[in-house]
Parts: structure tokens; C-alpha cells; sequence
């Protein structure tokens, strides 16, 4: 399988070790510097609802911060806050459905106990859409965090690259 592309400064700084035209090098670390993307348009869209706003912004401050975000970025940032905000919306719901359910069973189990019958227990909200929808929406959270640098491990990865490269980037810029 093939290995990903490395930037030029990457190879520059680990002391070329596949052995490639410097000179070549030199010039793709600064065609690569021009190919860095705006950042001035990394606002939510208007599509998203109130907290799907809320979480873009928090998102996008904070990959801004360390520069891991563009404008083409938006797109994906305003997913993973749709997706959020869809499952904060359902775990609403389920809990809503839950204390109905709850307030249901104790009514039902008192007349029951009244009326001298026997109660039996019902399983509780067992195969409810609420529950697939909002673990359909849970990997899709886990899925654009990941591509988003949001996760420990996704963030780890990146570490390891940011170490490769020893934070030393002026040489070419």
C-alpha cells in the first residue's frame, strides 16, 4: 500500500530521507504555502438550527485556534453540528418518553394493586426509533469528529505528525 503524501517542508526538516531533489523540494514547500486555504468565511450556515450554531462556533474557535481549519471546512463542521444538534434533540425526546413511561407504569401498577391483580412488568421502551435514530446519529458524530481532529486519538494523530515536522516551519515561508 502506498504511503500518504508528505509535505515538502516535512521531508525538508526530517533531512530528506528518501532522498529527493531538494531544489524540487524547496519549491513544492512553497507552492504548497500558497495553496493554504482562507479562513475568513468559517461561519455557521444559516441552515442550522440554534444549537447547531452554537456547536459550530465552539468547534471552529477552537480548530482555528491551532489552525486546523479552512473555509472548505465548513461544510463538514456544519454536519457534525447538525448531527449534534439532532442528538440533543432526541435524547430530549427519550427522556420525555421515559418519565411518561414511568408516570404510565406507576398508574398502571397502582390500579392494578387496588383491583387486587396481578402487575406485570413491562419491558421499557425496548426497540424504540428513538433509540436507533440517535445511535445512527452517534457514529455519524463519531465518524466527522474523527475527520474533524475532535477525538483523542484523532488529535494524538495529529501530534505525532506536528512532532515530526519540530515545529519549525519559517526555513520555507
Amino acid at each position: 500500500m502506498p504511503q500518504p503524501a508528505k509535505s515538502a517542508k516535512l521531508q525538508l526538516l526530517n533531512g530528506n530521507p528518501n532522498k529527493k531533489n531538494t531544489t524540487e523540494l524547496k519549491k513544492r514547500a512553497v507552492a504548497e504555502e500558497k495553496m493554504k486555504m482562507a479562513i475568513d468565511k468559517v461561519k455557521p450556515p444559516n441552515w442550522l438550527d440554534a444549537t447547531g450554531k452554537v456547536t459550530f462556533n465552539f468547534i471552529a474557535e477552537e480548530l482555528l485556534l491551532v489552525e486546523l481549519v479552512s473555509n472548505p471546512d465548513i461544510h463538514l463542521m456544519a454536519l457534525y453540528s447538525s448531527w449534534y444538534s439532532q442528538y440533543i434533540s432526541l435524547e430530549k425526546q427519550l427522556r420525555k418518553l421515559r418519565r411518561e413511561y414511568k408516570l404510565n407504569y406507576e398508574i398502571a401498577k397502582a390500579e392494578a394493586e387496588s383491583n387486587g391483580e396481578p402487575f406485570n412488568e413491562p419491558n421499557e421502551l425496548i426497540g424504540n426509533p428513538l433509540s436507533r435514530q440517535m445511535d445512527t446519529a452517534s457514529r455519524n458524530l463519531r465518524t466527522l469528529a474523527n475527520d474533524l481532529g475532535l477525538s483523542p486519538s484523532a488529535r494524538a494523530k495529529l501530534a505525532i505528525k506536528l512532532a515530526q515536522d519540530n515545529g519549525d516551519d519559517s526555513e520555507w515561508t
